[in-house]
């Protein structure tokens, strides 16, 4: 995720230099502000190399940033909207569920009360004015609905 500066000229994601993932032909520079949401052990069960950022929202003094992790399981990722410093994170309603029915199937290792991603802290990587920084952030209230519900912002099927 990236925030521009007006007027919205193209950008790229902060890499070093002599990176392999260092775009030598685009347009623009840095991004002023780039978060690097973590790869999860569903993604990876999943076989997805990342999730996909597929909603922003605006929520009084947050903002919320839903990731598709595989088939119904989201993650929502929280900023301070002043500071876009990340908060803490939740995940879907379902989400435990198919965490312990891949689980089930021998595809992850442990069931989701006992994931390192789900009871201990995720890191947020933020790239902010030429630096990045590490934030840990812990599993918030829940709460979320699944994909079909039109309360997550999605036509119902």
């Amino acid at each position: 995720m990236a925030v521009l500066d007006p007027p919205f000229e193209p950008a790229v994601s902060p890499q070093p230099e002599g990176s392999p993932y260092r775009c030598r032909n685009c347009a623009g520079a840095a991004a002023r502000w780039y978060a690097v949401l973590p790869r999860t052990d569903v993604q990876e069960a999943g076989n997805r190399p990342y999730g996909v950022a597929s909603a922003v929202r605006l929520l009084g003094s947050s903002l919320e940033v839903e990731v598709a992790e595989m088939d119904e399981m989201e993650a929502f990722y929280q900023f301070d909207r002043g500071e876009l410093r990340p908060t803490g994170f939740a995940v879907s309603d379902v989400y435990p569920a198919l965490h312990d029915r891949l689980f089930r199937q021998g595809r992850l290792n442990h069931p989701a009360a006992e994931c390192p991603g789900l009871i201990g802290s995720r890191v947020v990587r933020i790239y902010r004015n030429g630096v990045w920084t590490d934030f840990a952030v812990r599993r918030v209230s829940d709460s979320r609905p699944g994909p079909a519900s039109p309360a997550a912002g999605r036509r119902p099927d």
